[in-house]
């Protein structure tokens, strides 16, 4: 029987799936002792793991791959508070390609500029 089977059996989950929960404990424990277990987007505490989401302030997705790895844009919020942004990001991702091939605009830092740009002219509604 192989590694992975014989920890499968025994955690009743595969490790992969076991080794990510508690890669999320830790971070939960770590988040409540530093007092940084509040959610980005409303600002409320996160009571529990399970409501736990790593959150990126700025879309990344066919934006720039550097904001996905960026420590910066990092934040945390409750999955019920960042599911809407996912689709409302889902949705202006779309529109952002749409520009860049009109465009003719690499994926680069100057499409970054531009989703900055299409921000803020949708902030002047």
């Amino acid at each position: 029987m192989s590694d992975n089977k014989r920890r499968a059996e025994f955690l009743g989950i595969p490790p992969g799936t076991a080794f990510a929960r508690l890669k999320k404990q830790i971070l939960f424990s770590l988040l409540k002792k530093h007092k940084e277990n509040f959610c980005f987007r409303c600002q409320n505490e996160i009571t529990d793991v399970s409501e736990l989401t790593i959150d990126h302030k700025e879309p990344w997705e066919g934006i720039d791959v550097e904001l996905f790895w960026d420590l910066n844009n990092i934040s945390f919020s409750h999955s019920k508070c960042n599911r809407p942004h996912r689709k409302r990001g889902a949705a202006q991702r779309k529109n952002f390609f749409r520009l860049k091939v009109w465009l003719g605009v690499p994926n680069t830092k100057i499409t970054y500029l531009v989703h900055l740009l299409i921000k803020a002219a949708d902030g002047m509604d």
